[in-house]
C-alpha cells in the first residue's frame, strides 16, 4: 500500500514535470534570446607567434549574451597561452560580439611584446635611387660587421666568377 502511494506521488510529480516541459517547448522564443543562450564562437590564432609558439592555435568559446570583447580576450589568452591584442572577422577588427552569429570563425592577433624591435622603417640605398624596407635588426647587424666581413659581394667579383666558370 505504501509503495502504491509513493508511486502515485512520484507519478503525479513526473506528470506535472512533463506538462511543464511541454508548455515550455511550445512557448515561442525570439532569435535574440536563442542566440544569446547558445552562441559558440570559433577562435583561431594568426601568425606571427611570439609567445607559446608551439601551443594550441584554436579554441571554441561559449559566448552568451553578456560576454564582452575584453572577456573574450582573457578567455582565449588563457586557453591558448598568449596575450590577445585584437580579434578580426572577415578582415575587420571586432569591436563588439553582438553582431557575430553562432559558429563564426574569428582570428586572434597576438600582442607584440617589445614592438619597437620588430617595426620596419624605410631606408634609402647608398646611391639614393631606391628605397628598401629593412628591419632594425638587419640594419644593426650590418653596422656591427666590419666592411671585409659583410655578406654581400660586388658585381665585379660576380662577373669575374662567371667568366672563369664559362672559360
Amino acid at each position: 500500500m505504501a509503495l502504491a502511494m509513493a508511486f502515485q506521488r512520484h507519478g503525479l510529480a513526473l506528470h506535472r514535470l512533463l506538462w511543464s516541459l511541454a508548455l515550455l517547448a511550445l512557448t515561442p522564443a525570439t532569435a535574440d534570446e536563442f542566440q544569446g543562450l547558445a552562441r559558440q564562437l570559433l577562435v583561431h590564432r594568426e601568425e606571427p607567434k611570439f609567445q607559446n609558439k608551439n601551443g594550441p592555435c584554436s579554441t571554441m568559446v561559449d559566448a552568451g549574451g553578456s560576454i564582452s570583447v575584453m572577456d573574450l580576450k582573457e578567455i582565449v589568452g588563457s586557453r591558448l597561452g598568449f596575450t590577445v591584442a585584437s580579434f578580426t572577422f572577415d578582415g575587420e577588427e571586432v569591436l563588439s560580439l553582438a553582431d557575430l552569429q553562432s559558429g563564426s570563425l574569428i582570428s586572434a592577433l597576438e600582442a607584440v611584446q617589445g614592438a619597437d624591435l620588430h617595426e620596419d622603417k624605410p631606408i634609402s640605398s647608398e646611391d639614393g635611387q631606391r628605397d628598401e624596407v629593412l628591419s632594425e635588426s638587419a640594419v644593426a647587424c650590418s653596422e656591427q660587421l666590419p666592411q671585409a666581413e659583410q655578406p654581400w659581394v660586388s658585381t665585379d667579383t660576380v662577373l669575374l666568377s662567371l667568366f672563369v666558370v664559362l672559360v
